[in-house]
């Protein structure tokens, strides 16, 4: 999550909805104050087989569940992710890791290659106080992937594409222990949010020919995803800062996440918006790859749909006049030509190329 490239307004951890518009699920970057991070150090050094550690930086915390995550540090210096969350909680984590341990040895059964990689889930140590309960998971790894990839200008390695498309497949085949009584709102209100956003920005979009179509084009994406979006488990505004690169090649679950409900395919948007600058062949290859070449007609709206809405919101969040304002029209004239004046769902760079 510690994401510092040349993109860094749609980081994670500083513009969470830059990646999850609409619906951050109470997510906010947090700096502990020094009684919260005394408080939380109380309650890790008084659970069993731990002495001596200290709390660092909380890097997030989800007020609607009641989670933290914190960096933390043994008595030999090692650093840690702790997680803290209620008893209420517990359930509902218990059976989302239990899917993810299934997820990883179905990846690490499906090749000799995955089985040497080793696990990319981080080992956790689960522990009970009359507060909660705590995680802690040792750090592997400190290089983000797909920082990697953008600030070096690297190719993304076949072998990586094939383990992280089928670890966001297989996420997704968890039940969605998320649902309640308002998720249908986040597909049954998506075109009238999407108005409202057109509304809120449309004075800050240049009257210019080659965007006369944008406004429609939006809507009418809304449309067809309201009609056959559905609801899944997805890794939401962390699914590209919590994967990690070691030296042996292997892709790693690293860095902070929380699983969230979201439209299905939600995360594989994600991830090629972060790569948008890099090679055409990488982000065909990752929309092949996630869908075994047979991608449906639908993806490409919900594609086009939510890259142009994280841009816009980013400019409603902008400072008139500012350079990131500037920047963040340079975008959306790049978006005018990838959809090709906003008339094509399907950006010209899959179709061309």
């Amino acid at each position: 999550m510690d994401t510092k490239n040349d993109h860094s307004e749609f980081s994670e951890r500083r513009h969470v909805r830059a990646f999850a518009p609409w619906t951050d699920h109470g997510l906010k970057a947090c700096g502990a104050a020094k009684n919260d991070r005394a408080a939380i150090e109380e309650r890790l050094n008084n659970a069993p087989g731990i002495m001596g550690w200290t709390v660092g930086e909380c890097v997030l915390r989800c007020e609607e569940r009641g989670i933290n995550v914190c960096r933390v540090y043994d008595k030999e210096c090692r650093e840690h992710w702790l997680y803290l969350g209620p008893w209420s909680e517990w359930q509902r984590v218990s059976d989302l890791w239990s899917h993810l341990e299934t997820v990883n040895r179905i990846l690490m059964d499906i090749s000799p290659l995955f089985y040497v990689f080793g696990s990319m889930l981080p080992g956790v140590k689960w522990l009970k106080t009359s507060e909660g309960f705590l995680a802690l998971s040792e750090r592997r790894a400190y290089t983000p992937y797909f920082q990697l990839l953008s600030e070096h200008n690297l190719p993304a390695r076949f072998e990586n594409i094939v383990q992280l498309t089928g670890f966001l497949r297989l996420l997704q085949l968890g039940d969605n222990v998320f649902s309640n009584g308002n998720s249908h709102k986040i597909v049954d209100e998506l075109e009238q949010r999407t108005l409202s956003l057109i509304k809120s920005v449309e004075e800050r979009v240049p009257q210019k020919a080659r965007y006369a179509r944008w406004q429609s084009f939006l809507l009418q994406n809304a449309k067809s995803i309201s009609y056959s979006g559905r609801l899944v488990l997805s890794l939401g505004p962390f699914a590209p800062g919590c994967i990690a690169y070691t030296e042996r090649a292997a892709l790693l679950i690293d860095f902070p996440f929380l699983l969230s409900e979201d439209l299905e395919h939600s995360d594989l948007c994600r991830l090629l918006f972060v790569l948008r600058k890099q090679y055409v062949q990488d982000r065909q290859c990752l929309i092949d790859s996630y869908f075994n070449r047979d991608v449906p007609c639908q993806f490409f709206s919900l594609l086009a749909h939510q890259h142009i809405v994280f841009v816009l919101e980013a400019l409603r969040a902008s400072t008139r006049g500012s350079g990131r304002e500037s920047y963040l029209l340079r975008e959306f004239e790049n978006l005018s030509q990838e959809y090709e004046r906003f008339r094509s769902p399907v950006p010209h760079w899959y179709k061309y190329y």
